[in-house]
């Protein structure tokens, strides 16, 4: 199940009075705190999952399934490309890392490696540079 705030399980708990629900995707019957809040109809839960949620999004964006992004994830030994760590940080998952010129989809990423890629604008240059003053500092 993903994760969810106490603010929202009490609002999802208030909702309906019945304590699983449909999901109208992956047509399984789940708990009612496996759905988010539908934002124009406060008073009910969405009609997909969240993890179908996160699915269609996964989708969306990058042009993958999760069975994409699960395969990709095994391919890397279920760890970051770059450190090789086994803890995504961030929301629990690993990001999507793409080359924003191409939009090819390079690898999944831990979120301290993908930020640093993306706090450097993924510029070669000032990579190497890094590297060289890391270097240059242990001499």
């Amino acid at each position: 199940m993903a994760s969810m705030s106490k603010q929202r399980r009490k609002e999802l708990e208030k909702l309906e009075t019945r304590d699983s629900k449909y999901c109208t995707r992956c047509k399984k019957v789940k708990p009612l705190v496996e759905f988010g809040v539908n934002a124009k109809r406060r008073k009910f839960a969405n009609t997909y999952c969240l993890d179908c949620v996160k699915e269609n999004n996964t989708f969306r964006t990058y042009g993958i399934t999760l069975k994409d992004y699960d395969k990709m994830l095994e391919e890397q030994g279920d760890k970051c490309k770059i450190c090789k760590t086994k803890v995504p940080g961030g929301h629990g998952r690993f990001h999507v890392d793409h080359d924003h010129l191409t939009n090819k989809i390079r690898g999944l990423l831990c979120m301290n490696c993908n930020h640093m890629l993306g706090c450097c604008k993924d510029d070669i240059e000032t990579l190497a540079t890094a590297i060289q003053y890391l270097t240059d500092s242990r001499k």
